[in-house]
């Protein structure tokens, strides 16, 4: 996600948080949209039509990165959700979104198959990550157990 905010919007809420970001447990412009918009309860404004060009590097060109990416939204998301107590359907939104338009993709003869590939490798990648803080928890509970 690119974003763009007001100078006040980092002062009300400190910034970024420590300790997110990719290696961490909770993607950081998430969370501080999401602390912004509870602490000022205002919206924040979706610009469709904003531009922003940056450079990819190839490095992220490749399944492990995307895997590892997925994975990374994937926890990060069951984090915010509850934390936040929200729920989080951007992924599935996005998902049911490039499975409907499929049909129009193979008639126009675009790559598909490609397109239906990757959703799905990132959708499976998605709900890994998600799973990973239950087991997780799940793993840590019954290692303590094993301790009493």
């Amino acid at each position: 996600m690119n974003m763009a905010f007001r100078k006040e919007a980092f002062e009300m809420t400190g910034g970024l948080p420590i300790g997110s970001g990719f290696h961490k447990p909770i993607a950081e412009d998430l969370a501080f949209s999401l602390e912004l918009k509870k602490k000022t309860r205002k919206r924040i404004v979706f610009d469709k039509d904003a531009f922003v060009w940056h450079r990819v590097h190839s490095y992220r060109f490749n399944w492990s990165y995307v895997a590892a990416r997925s994975r990374h939204i994937g926890t990060s998301r069951y984090m915010i959700a509850k934390l936040y107590r929200i729920k989080m359907d951007r992924e599935s939104n996005l998902l049911s979104r490039i499975i409907r338009n499929l049909p129009a993709r193979i008639a126009k003869g675009r790559d598909s198959v490609k397109v239906l590939r990757l959703a799905v490798f990132v959708a499976f990648n998605v709900a890994i990550g998600y799973l990973e803080p239950i087991f997780h928890a799940y793993t840590e509970y019954a290692r303590l157990e094993q301790r009493e």
